[in-house]
This record gives C-alpha cells, structure tokens and sequence, in this order.
C-alpha cells in the first residue's frame, strides 16, 4: 500500500484555491442571477453590495473551513 505522504496536503492546496477563485468569481453569476429575478429599481446599491460581500465571504470561509478542519493532516497515520 503506497501512498502518497503529502496527499491531503495537496487536497487542503486545492480547496483553498477554489475558494480564493470562487472569492473573485461568484459575484458574477449572483450579479446575473439577482438581475433577472429582482428589479434593479428595489433595492439600491448597499444592498447590492452587501449581498455580494456576504456571498463571497461565507463561500470563502466555508472552503477554509473545509480545508483546514474537515481534511486530516497527512504527516500522521
């Protein structure tokens, strides 16, 4: 049974780099989808903002939590 020591090291790299991507990139589908939904006239651009910034922070944190609570470390058996 040969496994790679650093596999879950490589895992916890890549949740956190689709979290950092995903950081940058969610607002715009949110943007298009908020768009179509709800009219523009109703909400101002706090609120817009607000909703973009809560999105975005919660799905970043939600990665760094997986990738540094839920992914064992793998120096240990």
């Amino acid at each position: 049974m040969n496994v790679f020591p650093f596999e879950n090291i490589k895992k916890r790299i890549i949740l956190v780099m689709i979290g950092i991507v995903g950081y940058y990139t969610i607002p715009i589908p949110l943007g298009m989808l908020m768009h179509l939904v709800l009219r523009i006239e109703l909400i101002n651009g706090f609120g817009f903002y607000s909703i973009f910034q809560i999105t975005t922070i919660s799905f970043l944190i939600g990665f760094l939590y997986i990738a540094f609570v839920k992914v064992k470390p793998s120096l240990f058996p």
